[in-house]
């Protein structure tokens, strides 16, 4: 396999594709990642679907009698599940993919097209018989770096300080020595899969296979990446989902004095044993076991919701990323938190709590951040 790094009708390009392939197809890893992409949206799904059915015929006629009464919670818990799924829709297929184009270039100053150009892996003939001592470099010395307010100037590569990343070679990827080369994380840095330098802020997806513009992080419910352009109905499904969950709980504590005699079947092993030992129905214990997971499942939705949303409300106003804020940049917003929160959810915030499809221009624009200081 490693023969092929030093194949030389290969591009640097393909020689780094075929490596995270065959990382991307490990055995264990690719099987456990591939479930995980498959399962968690068709367990969401399954807990939207289930709860707006236990919520609309089997809670609701249980705990209210009057007619307009019970019309006004199925409508609007309806709405709610209508939010979310629409969210969920949205944040799927409004991608945040970069696509550099001559207009962009020009707009950071930038006359001609950039292209990015590597030289071949270097290597000394001493070392080439232990495949060790194999280096990645970049064929400019120049690139577009940070001058500290966001905006992107042309500056040399330095040594690495906390504000900078790596880019990784080729033979990083098969555990080999390799030498990383150090980026500003403010500036333009090179995606050796996507052939070409992505902005600020941006990062390259392996399951989205794509450099995704303000990067947040990747959302399994959706199987997408969220970023600069559908983080506001991440955050909206997100919020429809808190209060959906919280809705169907408060109706759950309602509803279960008036079915349920023992407390102690609402837990699922006891009710097995309980039913193992004659002391339920058959059809009782079916639905108990139905009521139960999908009681479980609504408040694990509820859980989660509840950190997302706190997470992602945090990083709106403070306009700043997840991964900005694991790596601890120290960055500074200038601008004001209206205008954060109208970069994520458009010009009309307040309406993107009913209207979430209809969409808004972000303020952003992915490339320049005028506001934020190193």
């Amino acid at each position: 396999m490693k023969e092929e790094w030093f194949d030389p009708n290969r591009s640097l390009m393909e020689k780094y594709q075929s490596a995270m392939d065959t990382l991307y197809k490990d055995p264990v890893a690719g099987a456990a990642g591939t479930f995980t992409q498959k399962a968690t949206p068709v367990w969401f799904l399954m807990t939207v679907f289930t709860g707006h059915y236990m919520v609309y015929f089997v809670f609701l006629p249980v705990i209210y009698d009057d007619e307009w009464t019970l019309c006004f919670h199925r409508i609007y818990f309806t709405f709610a599940m209508l939010q979310i799924l629409a969210n969920m829709f949205m944040t799927r297929y409004v991608t945040s993919f970069y696509q550099p184009s001559q207009e962009m270039i020009q707009d950071i100053g930038r006359q001609a097209e950039f292209s990015l150009k590597y030289v071949e892996l270097q290597s000394h003939e001493d070392n080439l018989q232990d495949n060790t001592d194999v280096s990645l470099t970049i064929g400019e010395d120049n690139w577009p770096r940070s001058n500290g307010t966001g905006d992107a100037s042309v500056g040399t590569r330095g040594a690495w300080t906390p504000m900078m990343v790596q880019v990784a070679s080729v033979d990083e990827v098969c555990q080999g020595k390799s030498r990383r080369e150090n980026f500003p994380y403010w500036s333009w840095k090179p995606c050796l899969l996507c052939d070409h330098q992505r902005p600020p802020r941006s990062h390259h997806c392996p399951l989205c296979k794509g450099c995704i513009l303000k990067r947040d992080h990747h959302c399994f419910m959706t199987n997408s990446c969220v970023g600069l352009r559908n983080q506001r109905f991440f955050t909206m499904m997100t919020f429809w989902a808190f209060h959906a969950t919280s809705y169907a709980i408060y109706l759950s504590i309602l509803y279960i004095p008036n079915k349920i005699d023992n407390y102690l079947d609402l837990i699922l092993p006891i009710t097995i044993i309980r039913w193992i030992f004659g002391y339920l129905t058959l059809s009782t214990f079916f639905y108990l076991v139905l009521l139960l997971l999908c009681l479980y499942s609504v408040i694990m939705v509820f859980i989660q919701s509840v950190f997302i949303l706190i997470g992602q409300i945090n990083l709106i106003t403070k306009g700043c990323t997840s991964f900005e804020v694991m790596q601890n940049f120290k960055l500074t917003n200038t601008g004001k938190k209206m205008n954060n929160i109208r970069g994520v959810l458009g010009s009309y915030p307040l309406l993107g709590l009913l209207i979430p499809y209809i969409v808004f221009p972000c303020q952003d624009d992915g490339i320049r951040w005028p506001h934020i200081k190193t």
